[in-house]
């Protein structure tokens, strides 16, 4: 495959997402939201977290993405947490992940 024709699918594939109405949505909400983020990323900068002892931070991280309405968190045996939001068998997923650990 040509550098030409993976360029050619980037932007195909950019195309076809950024003209897809839930799409246009989730992103009008980002940008809505981005105060309230920006203050979220801030609380779990500022939780103290070392190396191999995140346990703090990672209670904060599940707290906020629960109160954000995401279901079914798990954390992996590498620590990461991962949850899914209004998952619909069959529709494409949006997958959330952070690494703590």
């Amino acid at each position: 495959m040509s550098i030409n024709s993976v360029e050619t699918t980037i932007q195909q594939t950019l195309t076809s997402l950024t003209s897809d109405n839930n799409v246009k949505q989730a992103l009008a909400h980002l940008i809505n939201s981005n105060e309230h983020i920006i203050k979220q990323q801030i609380k779990l900068a500022e939780t103290a977290s070392p190396p191999f002892n995140e346990d703090k931070r990672r209670k904060l991280f599940i707290k906020l993405l629960t109160e954000a309405g995401l279901n079914n968190l798990t954390i992996d045996s590498e620590g990461n947490v991962y949850g899914y939001y209004h998952h619909v068998a069959g529709r494409p997923t949006l997958f959330f992940s952070s690494s703590f650990r």
